[in-house]
């Protein structure tokens, strides 16, 4: 969250991050930091939870019917 809230300058208290942390919960960090990159790299929207899982595990995402 503190990545993301330095791109788009949005404010994260400790719910916001724990909703995030449960939304995100089996992705590692490091899947997490390179699929917030991506996002970034691609849209100037803010990224959500469903943005990570999406650049993170496209094969999943695609598996579960999941569109933009």
């Amino acid at each position: 969250m503190t990545l993301a809230s330095a791109r788009d300058g949005r404010t994260v208290d400790m719910g916001t991050a724990r909703v995030w942390a449960d939304d995100l919960e089996d992705i590692t960090f490091e899947e997490g930091v390179d699929a917030l990159k991506r996002h970034y790299q691609e849209s100037s929207l803010r990224v959500m939870p469903a943005d990570i899982l999406r650049h993170a595990r496209p094969r999943m995402f695609d598996e579960w019917g999941w569109a933009n």
